[in-house]
């Protein structure tokens, strides 16, 4: 202490801040040497962690996207519920259609088969299990060929040479489907009925099929000849040869046929059906302009197990009754209606053909009607009836029609054509085809 004593007063207070230095970092040192541990563990139990900044706007945006999501797949999952719910309704409704049809079906098969059969039956007959057959006309792909391109040939023929028509050239062409003809129509007459129509060439032949509404099943098949060309024997006037009032060519179905259609027949123990030949133009039994057609008719169906019950003629040329009824076979002469007098197309008029027509014959009758008196305005008038006229139309199994027109080779000779032409005919024979009549082109 004494140098302390003797040293001054700046001297001592110099002295007492070195000293006081020197505690601070005596004391400094010894924090550092011993922590606070405490104060450690309470540094380290603060994670440093950096937060992530958020957009409360960014937020809000993609919450709604996600609901916006989340209802669009509800919406999609109904609408497939929904579609499934409808589809079942469709199904379920369709089956109870066919039901109620299969039982309307059978009530009314029920029904006919309580009724008297000898009372009138329908032109549709009924098979075994009583369901409906109904009739589809098939063209064959030679008719359609020819249906589609008629037009190419609808020329003006009054003052061209027969032979230069231009469709001949395109049936020597097709001299093939020809000869496949007529080798198959001399086939089924010499078959007496037994030839089976499901052989016949279905590229030549058309046909009427036969079905069990029902069952959907194929009854029966009756070929026709194709409507093609002028609509006259496949081998007239283009050839040159003598077929130009040839009937060698028309498919006359056998009674054996019919028998395999109609299930009202005698041995069914139905009523019998009755047979009707209506022939407007007759001429006489053995003469006719274009070849007698009254015999033609009696004896080509009797060949063919068809014998007329009733023999309905009509003649505009006035003929001595002698002359009329000389040539008629005694087995028709007691059938046989003949009207000598013009045959008038006005609708229920007592000379109308159609209207008798209608008052004697049944739906289960067989009724072959012909349409020939050279009178155009008239024939025409008189089909115009039978297409207009479903009902009536019911009433015909075979029509035999010329159509006198415009645009064929056999205008060369006809005279006072009513403007029509052959695209026409093949729309009325096609139209009568479809309504059920085998509609034949006359000559």
């Amino acid at each position: 202490m004494r140098w302390l004593m003797g040293t001054s007063i700046n001297q001592r207070r110099l002295l007492t801040a070195v000293s006081a230095a020197c505690v601070v970092c005596l004391l400094c040192a010894l924090l550092l040497e011993k922590p606070n541990e405490t104060h450690v563990l309470k540094f380290d139990a603060i994670p440093n962690v950096t937060l992530p900044k958020t957009d409360p706007a960014q937020t809000q945006t993609e919450r709604k996207e996600k609901e916006l999501e989340r209802r669009e797949r509800a919406l999609q999952q109904l609408d497939r519920r929904e579609r499934a719910l409808q589809e079942r309704e469709e199904r379920a409704l369709q089956e109870l259609e066919r039901n109620k049809l299969e039982v309307e079906g059978l009530a009314l098969a029920n029904l006919r088969a309580n009724l008297d059969m000898s009372s009138e039956v329908s032109n549709v007959p009924l098979t075994d299990n009583c369901c409906r057959i109904e009739t589809r006309y098939e063209p064959s792909p030679w008719e359609a060929k020819w249906a589609k391109d008629i037009l190419k040939y609808n020329v003006d023929m009054t003052q061209v040479v027969p032979t230069r028509w231009p469709g001949c050239r395109v049936m020597a062409e097709d001299d093939k489907q020809t000869q496949q003809w007529l080798e198959q129509w001399k086939g089924q007459n010499d078959a007496n009925g037994k030839f089976d129509p499901v052989t016949w060439s279905r590229e030549v032949f058309s046909r009427h099929v036969f079905y069990n509404v029902c069952t959907k099943e194929v009854v029966h098949e009756v070929p026709i000849e194709p409507l093609v060309s002028f609509l006259r024997h496949p081998r007239a006037v283009c050839t040159g040869a003598t077929h130009d009032l040839d009937k060698d060519y028309m498919l006359v179905p056998h009674r054996r046929e019919w028998d395999r259609i109609v299930s009202s027949s005698c041995g069914a123990g139905l009523k019998c059906r009755r047979s009707f030949f209506f022939d407007l133009g007759a001429s006489t039994y053995r003469q006719g302009i274009g070849g007698a057609s009254l015999s033609w008719f009696v004896e080509s169906y009797k060949e063919r197990g068809i014998l007329f019950d009733r023999v309905l003629a009509w003649e505009p040329t006035v003929i001595r009754p002698e002359a009329i009824f000389a040539d008629f076979p005694s087995d028709i002469l007691g059938r046989l209606s003949y009207y000598n007098v013009p045959v008038s197309a006005v609708a229920g008029n007592q000379h109308n053909p159609l209207s008798i027509l209608r008052n004697v014959v049944e739906k289960s009758d067989f009724v072959v009607l012909k349409i020939d008196i050279d009178t155009p305005h008239i024939e025409e008038a008189l089909v115009q009836q039978i297409l207009a006229d479903p009902s009536l139309a019911g009433l015909i199994d075979e029509m035999f029609f010329e159509h006198h027109v415009t645009g064929v080779p056999m205008a060369h000779y006809w005279q006072n054509l009513v403007g029509k032409n052959v695209v026409e005919s093949y729309n009325i024979f096609q139209t009568l085809r479809r309504m059920g009549i085998r509609a034949h082109s006359w000559v």
